[in-house]
């Protein structure tokens, strides 16, 4: 099954993220102590502000309790709309 957003909208998967300490240490992100999550697009609409803004596999910032939470085969999918995005992580 695969799911295409409509409208202003978005599907992401949100990522466990690592950070390492200077002394090699890496820590896992815990979803509680952070008031934001970090995921990879996996879809987007076809409204022609989301295709010049986002792209596959770009990974986005917003609020841990924004969004629609989806459960699909053992996962958890976020549909976000447009303006619950916080920000594009570029390299």
């Amino acid at each position: 099954m695969k799911i295409k957003p409509i409208g202003k909208r978005i599907l992401v998967k949100p990522l466990v993220v690592e950070e390492k300490t200077t002394t090699g240490i890496f820590l896992i992100q815990n979803s509680e102590e952070k008031s934001y999550r970090i995921g990879e697009v996996l879809s987007v609409s076809d409204h022609d502000e989301i295709l010049t803004t986002f792209k596959l596999n770009d990974h986005v910032i917003f609020s841990k309790k924004t969004g629609i939470k989806i459960e699909r085969f053992g996962e958890t999918l976020v549909l976000l709309e447009l303006d619950e995005v916080l920000g594009i992580l570029e390299n």
